[in-house]
């Protein structure tokens, strides 16, 4: 983003899937993406992923803050990502994909593309 190197979203999307892993989850039931994360040029950054409490239907909440290394002990962390994850068995997961939702299983393919 204007010169400054970011952190992409499958990056966010590995570090759920450790976070579910060592949760005893295996489905990203759900991920958003809130604020870009920007890499500094030269120091590194402060990641913390948390994994909330089951809801009771067996998912729970993700959330990714980050901030400045070397910040002090005050200093806010922004809240990049959050989410819920969860584990299989349950509907397939959904992306948004220009505004609206469509399922992984069920592919839409464009006319010019059938046989």
């Amino acid at each position: 983003m204007f010169g400054t190197p970011i952190l992409p979203g499958t990056a966010f999307v590995e570090m759920a899937l450790f976070a579910a892993q060592r949760a005893g989850l295996d489905v990203i039931e759900e991920l958003t993406l809130e604020a870009p994360l920007a890499l500094p040029a030269e120091g590194a950054v402060q990641l913390q992923v948390s994994v909330g409490a089951s809801d009771g239907n067996g998912r729970r909440a993700l959330s990714v803050h980050a901030r400045a290394d070397g910040a002090g002990e005050d200093a806010p962390w922004t809240r990049h990502a959050s989410g819920l994850l969860a584990t299989g068995g349950g509907p397939p997961p959904l992306i948004c994909i220009t505004g609206r939702r469509q399922s992984l299983r069920q592919p839409q393919i464009a006319p010019a593309h059938q046989g």
